[in-house]
């Protein structure tokens, strides 16, 4: 089969105002290999110590403690009181050349995004595991099965071989290859990438280390964790020897309060893939609603590596731009989407509670960051924009209806006001008193201010712009959306594009919808008449009008018409 995209120097060496870490780049594109040539090699990364220290800040940072606190200090303190998400922050993207029987282990980590050689696609390797008589040496078999290892090696090597005759054979007569593969040795070779953030990659190590009987995998694992350390080498220490560690520390609120300024770290050199576009925009804060803001902080990959991803299946490399966008608008309308689980963005932001962590957090698959376990909550607050004030929607208990008039307007405004100011004067009495900040901040609105790390992959970041980044969506949380998106667009600009046309622009018909519209054109109608919405039980008899499903396919019929 050999190997793909095997280069040692794949981009040459680009300028970034990304986190960097100078082991993993030492590490880039270099395969550790094991047993016979199998390997794992690290292709990109995200965050790395610091990250952690972010997502464990509220993206502030040690200077947030008044106290002299180190890395590893606060590493051991998150791992005492099991808060583990801000190890998630880091991300590994790796390329595996291993048996298909190991590589089942790594597939099925729950959180691993995985793209995989297909013998669907592809012909299967001509590569398999092959044992010796060393490959014995530490397992306690019998006597008399130890004087048979060469009779056995002999069997594996004969079995092998046949079974990989029969697939040529039945290649060669035509025969479809995603069957034809279904008697090759799952000891046969394959490859894949994997990309999974460093606390689930750590657990997936202990796994192998403590549960497989399989010493493949434990091989594996060991060149796994080797980069895991590279990446992010004292959140690795904190979780292989944890010690006990209190820590008192002192928030300092207005380090807290401040909003980011300037780049956060030097401009540095990186192997990884830049996106220029992107680097504009890192750790420039987009303003949004009166007090909060939106920071794009990173990102891995660019559209080229969803290319490359995805055709791991077919044992090509990246071939011209032309090409790399018609295969993602073909993966994109067709739905596959495990390419878009190898790239990813971060944010911090600023958002009244309401909007995040409230609704954004239902969006499970994000990273999300606040400061530990408690969840800070800014002086600031949250007054809605005076043509914002309006009623409740007839149609939608969720949505809001048309505008109120003038003088009700300006009362509700006196009453938000009032409410929070109430509110900071508590806070502000409080402030010198040994009375814990949770406790005073339970008594704020949900309208008040607080601050969010984020990172997602960008399949799910697709997800959750086509949900919130809607005419549907609430206002607020449609505004963060759409700033969100902007660094989207600019880091994956085909990838966007395509989601735009096929996901968040496009237009879906039910079989029901469909067997309507065939009528109706059938017909030479521009809208479906009542009478074929009672035939299809769409017709609320008791108020004799239109039911909901009727009124959402006029309403895209509507805006077909309008194209």
């Amino acid at each position: 089969m050999g190997c793909i995209f095997m280069e040692t120097e794949i981009y040459g060496i680009n300028p970034t105002k990304r986190l960097t870490v100078e082991t993993a780049e030492a590490e880039l594109y270099k395969p550790k290999t094991f047993l016979n040539d199998h390997f794992v090699r690290l292709v990109d990364y995200v965050g790395g110590d610091e990250a952690v220290v972010r997502g464990a800040t509220a993206g502030k940072g040690l200077d947030l403690f008044k106290e002299d606190i180190s890395a590893e200090d606060l590493f051991y303190y998150l791992r005492m009181n099991h808060i583990t998400e801000p190890f998630r922050f880091p991300e590994l993207k790796m390329h595996f050349k291993v048996p298909i029987q190991e590589a089942l282990f790594w597939v099925y980590q729950r959180s691993s995004r995985i793209n995989e050689w297909s013998g669907r696609y592809s012909e299967m390797s001509d590569e398999a595991r092959e044992y010796t008589e060393d490959d014995f040496s530490y397992l306690h078999v019998l006597d008399e099965t130890r004087d048979k290892i060469p009779e056995i090696l002999d069997l594996f090597e004969k079995t092998r071989l046949q079974s990989k005759d029969a697939y040529k054979n039945m290649l060669s007569e035509g025969f479809v290859r995603e069957l034809a593969r279904i008697g090759i040795g799952i000891g046969n070779n394959t490859e894949f990438y994997l990309t999974m953030n460093l606390e689930d990659l750590l657990i997936a190590t202990k796994t192998a280390f403590y549960n497989s009987i399989n010493y493949d995998i434990k091989k594996t694992a060991d060149s796994v964790l080797d980069l895991a350390a590279s990446v992010a080498p004292l959140a690795v220490k904190s979780f292989l020897t944890p010690q006990n560690q209190g820590l008192d520390w002192t928030i300092d609120r207005d380090v807290l309060e401040e909003k980011p300024s300037g780049n956060r770290f030097e401009i540095s050199q990186t192997k990884r893939l830049v996106v220029p576009e992107a680097e504009k925009m890192l750790f420039k804060p987009i303003d949004i609603l009166d007090h909060g803001w939106v920071m794009p902080t990173d990102y891995m990959g660019t559209d080229s590596s969803i290319v490359q991803a995805a055709r791991v299946s077919y044992s090509k490399g990246t071939t011209s731009v032309r090409q790399d966008k018609t295969l993602i608008r073909y993966l994109l309308r067709h739905l596959h989407t495990s390419p878009f689980e190898q790239v990813s963005v971060q944010y911090e932001m600023k958002t009244p509670i309401f909007v995040s962590p409230r609704q954004a957090a239902r969006h499970r698959t994000a990273v999300k960051g606040y400061l530990m376990d408690n969840m800070p909550v800014s002086k600031d607050f949250y007054i809605p924009e005076i043509e914002q004030i309006r009623g409740q929607s007839k149609t939608n208990m969720q949505g809001r209806g048309s505008e109120l008039d003038d003088e009700t307007k300006v009362r509700i405004i006196k009453e938000l006001d009032s409410t929070f100011s109430s509110q900071a004067k508590l806070r502000s009495e409080l402030s010198n008193t040994n009375i814990p900040d949770y406790m005073v901040d339970a008594q704020l609105g949900v309208g008040h201010y607080t601050w969010t790390t984020w990172k997602q992959d960008l399949h799910n970041v697709f997800h959750f712009l086509r949900l919130r980044d809607d005419s549907h969506a609430q206002h607020e949380i449609q505004v963060t959306a759409r700033a969100m998106g902007e660094f989207v667009e600019s880091t994956f600009p085909i990838s966007h594009e395509a989601f735009l046309d096929y996901t968040k622009n496009a237009v879906s018909f039910s079989s029901q919808e469909q067997e309507l519209l065939a009528r109706m054109i059938a017909e030479n109608r521009s809208a479906v008449p009542n009478h074929f919405y009672k035939d299809m039980g769409w017709w609320l008899k008791k108020d004799d009008k239109k039911n909901l499903e009727a009124i959402e396919l006029d309403n895209k019929i509507e805006t077909l018409m309008k194209k």
